[in-house]
């Protein structure tokens, strides 16, 4: 929609649409490029700055803040609370991370898709 929505309502929406079957390939690539860029490899480093930030940049106008709220933070903390339980979703499976997110508020218990959600041996 057009109108902004507030952080807390803009992750109730994504999260059924990011924590899909359907874009777990995405988020798989997405953390290899995060772990890549987190060791200080080339180019990837620079990619995934550049990435995040147009994500954050995307999202600020489209949040509804406090006008005491930089709308940039916010955009990260949101992204970053999504990225974590997309973690989660790809460690431990889609039950671990709709439990995190039910605890969050930002689904029902037990909303998840299933699949093999047996954790992952070290």
């Amino acid at each position: 929609g057009a109108e902004p929505l507030t952080p807390d309502e803009m992750a109730r929406r994504a999260w059924p649409a990011l924590s899909s079957p359907e874009a777990d390939g995405v988020f798989a690539l997405w953390f290899q490029l995060v772990g890549l860029a987190s060791a200080g490899i080339e180019p990837y480093d620079e990619l995934a700055r550049v990435s995040l930030g147009a994500w954050i940049a995307w999202l600020a106008p489209r949040l509804a803040v406090d006008d005491d709220e930089d709308p940039a933070a916010a955009a990260a903390s949101l992204v970053a609370t999504i990225d974590g339980l997309l973690l989660v979703r790809a460690v431990l499976g889609p039950r671990h991370a709709d439990a995190a997110a039910a605890g969050l508020g930002l689904a029902r218990p037990g909303a998840g898709a299933p699949r093999g959600d047996s954790v992952r041996p070290g």
